[in-house]
């Protein structure tokens, strides 16, 4: 019997709602939590952006709005998708509010803004995915991005970050409200991804996914083209066909958030393909987690960009465990997957390894207890 009476709504941009509807098969780390703490309160809510919800009157308003912020803050605010009247009412009702990332939190300043001085009491935590990265030279829009970052930590209690480098640099750059930032990684569900033997003799092909815009999209095609006698599959929407016209790559249109591949056929790839590539700019944002860590799960030894958002340095060693490109230029890339995929001895001692590592330390059960123990729910 459920016994906490706490109502929580977790706030997504799109995609769990139609998973939650399928019958297929899926894994559950994309969902924040959100099965966990289901078993644990009485009341729990999904809520995704939906700009059909208002007038045309109203969503132009905002939509202006949202212009405007953006163009002078470099954040992402989306308020005419996610403030009307049916998403608010649930907001209202609730005790705690869960906000799986910034474009989410950036979007609702103003409702935050309202509670804070109304003194409505509910918990609000967000994943901050990028927001704190200071990427533009225009020394006004810093000015303007830090004054809005202030206002946002101001009228939230709790602000997480998925890489070490992200919230070490955060906390430096806002000291006085160091006591909101927490630092815990993403994890997987293993028990959806994990597979129970690693063949590399029977694995074949280099496979490359992701959409998120530390991607280095640029580099995958031109890897692919100046290793023609290997295999890849590209899974990603920023890909174009007429960019990969080269016979030795095939290319899936895929995104989480539109479900446009099931957790299952994904999985399916990973256990067939001998390395999983993760090349990205350099940027705070902890980009390729989910990938890495569901590859190295199944059983696929990764190849990533070292940047200085990678998540978490003390439990990944280089050549132990992952594959980390110090050196991200091009040439380098392509002679360390050429002498890799000849090497399957070193590819299953790194897959071994990094399984093992991803088993024990990355674990959806860990992420779970840490957001529960942050929000103040737990089962015990």
């Amino acid at each position: 019997m459920k016994t906490n009476k706490s109502r929580v709504t977790i706030v997504f941009v799109s995609g769990r709602k139609d998973r939650l509807s399928s019958k297929d098969p899926m894994s559950k780390e994309f969902f924040y939590s959100y099965h966990y703490l289901k078993e644990i309160v009485e009341n729990i809510e999904i809520v995704e952006f939906n700009s059909n919800q208002n007038s045309k009157a109203i969503k132009w308003i905002l939509s202006i709005f949202d212009k405007t912020l953006r163009k002078i803050t470099r954040l992402p605010i989306f308020m005419h998708e996610i403030i009307n009247k049916e998403s608010l009412n649930k907001f209202k009702k609730s005790t705690h509010l869960i906000f799986s990332n910034d474009r989410i939190a950036c979007s609702l300043i103003p409702i935050l803004i309202y509670y804070k001085i109304s003194r409505k009491k509910i918990n609000t935590t967000f994943f901050a995915l990028g927001a704190f990265n200071e990427n533009s030279n225009n020394k006004i829009v810093l000015l303007l991005k830090r004054i809005f970052l202030k206002i946002l930590i101001s009228v939230v209690d709790n602000i997480v970050f998925l890489g070490e480098g992200e919230y070490k640099d955060t906390k430096q750059k806002y000291k006085k409200h160091h006591n909101k930032f927490n630092f815990f990684p993403f994890c997987v569900d293993n028990q959806f991804w994990s597979s129970d033997e690693i063949n590399m003799s029977q694995k074949e092909g280099i496979l490359f996914v992701g959409n998120d815009g530390k991607r280095d999209f640029e580099k995958v095609v031109k890897i692919s083209k100046a290793l023609p006698n290997y295999k890849f599959i590209f899974v990603s929407s920023r890909i174009n066909q007429d960019d990969v016209l080269n016979d030795n790559v095939t290319l899936i249109k895929g995104h989480w958030n539109y479900n446009l591949m099931s957790d299952t056929d994904l999985k399916k790839l990973y256990q067939k393909s001998k390395i999983t590539i993760i090349p990205l700019v350099e940027s705070l944002q902890p980009s390729g987690q989910s990938v890495a860590l569901q590859s190295m799960s199944v059983g696929t030894p990764v190849v990533i960009s070292k940047t200085k958002g990678f998540w978490d340095f003390s439990k990944f060693s280089n050549m132990k465990n992952i594959i980390l490109m110090e050196n991200n230029n091009l040439d380098n890339w392509v002679k360390t997957i050429d002498l890799l995929y000849k090497d399957e001895t070193t590819l299953l001692n790194i897959a071994k390894e990094a399984k093992n590592n991803v088993q024990e330390e990355f674990d959806i059960s860990i992420f779970n207890k840490n957001l529960s123990n942050l929000i103040g729910i737990t089962n015990e």
